[in-house]
């Protein structure tokens, strides 16, 4: 879609989505079903702009929900996200810390994780 066209333009639209949402949840309450989704889409389009700490920060909401086996998939990529964004700002370790929890949740991105740590592209295409 046309968020797929700016970057700049998803990034607000997915902040503001999150802020209209976090205004709305009572103190402690539950974060809504397609929450999640946007935080891995906020990280994504800040991964992709350089953003890599702020990245972080998003994907990073989602590892509290790896108990949940609905959300294994984003948990995963999430860790995944984390370890190119940590690579990419020079922090190997948490990097291998994030592949291999990516690796423990959903272990078909092993391959994958592995080949970034092992001096692949950090963002293949």
């Amino acid at each position: 879609g046309d968020l797929d066209k700016d970057p700049a333009a998803a990034r607000r639209t997915y902040e503001r989505l999150l802020d209209i949402w976090a205004a709305k949840r009572p103190e402690g309450g539950a974060v809504r079903d397609d929450e999640p989704e946007v935080w891995y889409s906020l990280g994504t389009q800040l991964m992709k702009q350089g953003n890599y700490s702020d990245a972080i920060g998003q994907f990073s909401k989602l590892v509290p929900l790896s108990k949940d086996p609905n959300q294994a998939d984003l948990v995963a990529l999430g860790l995944l996200g984390i370890g190119q964004c940590s690579l990419a700002i020079g922090d190997p370790m948490q990097a291998d810390r994030a592949f291999k929890g990516a690796s423990q949740v959903k272990p078909e991105l092993r391959g994958l994780a592995e080949s970034i740590a092992d001096g692949g592209p950090i963002f293949p295409k």
